[in-house]
């Protein structure tokens, strides 16, 4: 599988702990879809086969693009993540920067340790991955998070071996690596992060076999300082990260919290394992409890020898107040074939 930052199970957050004392002043209104629009796939330059992924960045007037594994053709190298940029009113018509045989460049770096590890092994299935989740406004610049994995031979086989961080240029798809890793297996894969009255907030599976997730926050100005990260225990905050408790559990893949204006609520977006459909649920919190999936639209069919997977909101581009949405999965076509799907969702 191409990519895959579905099956890594990524989850993107917008949300705060402190909104939870003004949902009480804010109406709620019951999640009911009434249309959604298939806008089309995510552009790519005539060079790229495929890419997923798909998480974006508001970053100053442009749309950053971040992309997982990318194919090109002619080319035996398997690119590990790329980047596009695109104008937020356009999100579909996205601009690469190409090298001079039309070739997306990497867009975070590997080390020259995991360089040579990939030199040496030359296997597209024995390798180290870079796979960007998200990226926050910091500084004027994006911080993007990304999970370091070790791909191993057979379907989606992967072992988590931390979190890496990079700063991106607004206007630039190169990104500068950050030394080190914020966390490392055994601890979760914090990976999808957003900014709230000024902390962060970030997701990330705990490696549990029912698919859970837990969640640690962070002041802004020091989300670059694993020692500052506190992790929720059910009923507080805490330092010490084993006692975190799953606050999603049963999800498969990629899944988007954030907290809805019009809705009044938090809304949880994802697209579920061998279901045709794509999801949508709310809750008072960011820790829930979560009212029961609805489904919000089919996804356009999955090839025979795949499955779609990448499910995500992209909170930047709502519109009216929150009532339209824009969400995206990637859909499978065929072996290592696909394209980012980005649908409009207006809700009653």
């Amino acid at each position: 599988m191409v990519g895959g930052l579905g099956s890594a199970g990524g989850i993107f957050v917008y949300q705060a702990a402190s909104m939870l004392s003004s949902l009480g002043k804010t109406k709620r209104r019951a999640l009911k879809v009434a249309s959604t629009k298939d806008l089309g796939a995510v552009g790519k330059p005539a060079s790229v086969l495929v890419r997923d992924g798909g998480a974006t960045l508001l970053l100053g007037d442009r749309l950053l693009w971040m992309f997982g594994d990318t194919l090109v053709a002619n080319d035996t190298q398997i690119r590990s993540n790329t980047a596009a940029l695109a104008d937020p009113e356009q999100p579909l018509v996205t601009h690469d920067v190409l090298d001079a045989h039309g070739r997306p460049y990497q867009f975070v770096p590997f080390t020259a340790e995991e360089q040579a590890y990939n030199d040496g092994t030359g296997k597209p299935d024995d390798r180290i991955a870079i796979w960007p989740a998200s990226a926050i406004e910091y500084h004027g610049q994006g911080l993007v998070f990304s999970y370091k994995l070790r791909v191993k031979p057979g379907v989606l086989n992967y072992e988590f071996l931390g979190v890496a961080l990079a700063l991106v240029q607004p206007g630039q798809t190169q990104a500068k690596r950050l030394p080190g890793l914020l966390f490392t297996y055994p601890e979760p894969d914090f990976v999808c992060a957003q900014v709230y009255q000024g902390y962060v907030y970030v997701y990330g599976g705990n490696h549990s076999s029912d698919n859970a997730d837990v969640v640690a926050r962070v002041p802004l100005d020091q989300v670059t300082e694993r020692t500052v990260y506190t992790f929720w225990n059910g009923k507080t905050w805490v330092s010490d990260v084993q006692q975190a408790r799953p606050v999603l559990s049963q999800i498969p893949g990629s899944v988007t919290v954030s907290y809805n204006d019009y809705l009044g609520q938090f809304l949880v977006t994802h697209n579920q394992l061998l279901s045709p459909d794509f999801f949508l649920r709310t809750g008072p919190g960011f820790t829930g409890p979560w009212d029961k999936p609805v489904a919000a639209f089919r996804q356009l069919p999955s090839s025979s020898d795949g499955f779609n997977y990448a499910g995500i909101e992209h909170p930047e581009l709502a519109k009216h107040g929150g009532r339209t949405i824009y969400v995206s999965y990637f859909n499978t076509t065929g072996f290592l074939a696909g394209n980012l799907r980005l649908v409009e969702v207006n809700f009653a």
